[in-house]
């Protein structure tokens, strides 16, 4: 009986620390205007954590060609783990040579699985996403794009 009963309070404790208070979660922000430099093209993305360091947190992106779907270009999946607390800034880079002019779509995905005391954000993790959709003029693909 009283095994029982700690269980349950077990499971409702991590059910609660999962799903009401979503500790050690990274929200993404925005993603803020392209810039065109040398070679590349830079977004900002602001994303806020709840604490320092976040341990498991990883960020991924992509672009996403409007008029031909099929064509993506992914940028590498990085952990998160020297993050502030708070809002925090960074910048995300693509090589401009792979780009054509047109309509593109960025994916940003934040993603926090990892609690050594809590096994839900494993099994469930909390996941953050924000899109934004621009267009790159003509002058400002690389020269393998034209």
């Amino acid at each position: 009986m009283i095994s029982e009963a700690c269980l349950v309070l077990v499971v409702t404790a991590a059910l609660a620390d999962r799903y009401l208070f979503k500790r050690r979660k990274v929200i993404a922000q925005e993603v803020g205007e392209e810039e065109y430099i040398d070679e590349v093209i830079r977004f900002p993305v602001s994303f806020k954590t709840t604490c320092r360091n976040v341990k498991g947190a990883r960020v991924e992106y992509c672009l996403r060609d409007k008029k031909d779907p099929t064509t993506v270009i992914t940028g590498k999946a990085r952990s998160l783990f020297i993050s502030a607390k708070g809002v925090t800034r960074e910048f995300l880079f693509f090589n401009r040579r792979y780009l054509k002019d047109g309509n593109w779509e960025l994916v940003v995905r934040m993603t926090h699985g990892d609690s050594r005391i809590n096994p839900l954000y494993r099994l469930f993790p909390v996941q953050s996403v924000v899109t934004k959709v621009f267009d790159i003029p003509a002058d400002k693909v690389g020269l393998h794009g034209r």
